[in-house]
């Protein structure tokens, strides 16, 4: 392999440095991002759960309000309706009626019963949990926030242009130690 001077591959491994460079520091930028955005992201995604919560309780309480309205209107209107629902209130009985015994889900109540706004579980995506810890483990948001500096650092002092011929130095020296050991074992 031709030996080449640095000043002639430093333009070849300036851009490997300035892409290291970017990428770390978009590294750092992304674990602070995280940090400071969890928080504000869990307490939305909680608000969201509620909201949705809450739509389906209104729309169960609009359902059950025009079912009364319905039920209203017949009792003004209808006076059979309102026969049958004093008869079934007052489990009176007409003569020649006949009993069949039912299960108490199926038989007919005068009064509506309280129908239990059970709402549907909802939960947070799947990236939630890693979610409530960055926002609620202080120790481990420390540790996060350290990693980012700790990048940001190493990105403006050792990935620099101006680093480029120690950082090829470095290179080459472990691909030179990757040689030997790899010829050591070679079998001629």
């Amino acid at each position: 392999m031709p030996k080449v001077s640095f000043n002639e591959s430093d333009s070849k491994f300036g851009w490997i440095v300035s892409l290291a460079f970017w990428l770390v520091l978009f590294c750092a930028v992304g674990v602070y991002a995280s940090v400071a955005l969890s928080p504000k992201l869990l307490t939305y995604l909680n608000l969201h759960n509620e909201y949705y919560v809450n739509q389906v309780r209104l729309v169960r309480i609009e359902k059950q309000v025009e079912n009364l309205g319905r039920v209203v209107v017949a009792l003004e209107t209808d006076p059979n309706f309102s026969a049958e629902l004093a008869r079934i209130d007052f489990d009176a009985e007409r003569p020649g009626d006949e009993r069949i015994p039912v299960d108490p889900e199926l038989s007919l109540d005068g009064r509506l019963a309280n129908a239990t706004l059970s709402v549907p579980a909802t939960s947070l995506p799947w990236y939630g949990s890693l979610l409530k810890v960055v926002a609620n483990n202080n120790r481990f948001r420390t540790t996060l926030l350290f990693t980012s500096a700790m990048l940001t650092i190493l990105a403006f002092t050792f990935l620099q242009e101006s680093q480029t011929r120690q950082l090829q130095a470095g290179i080459h020296g472990i691909h030179h130690g990757f040689r030997i050991l790899f010829n050591r074992y070679r079998v001629s």
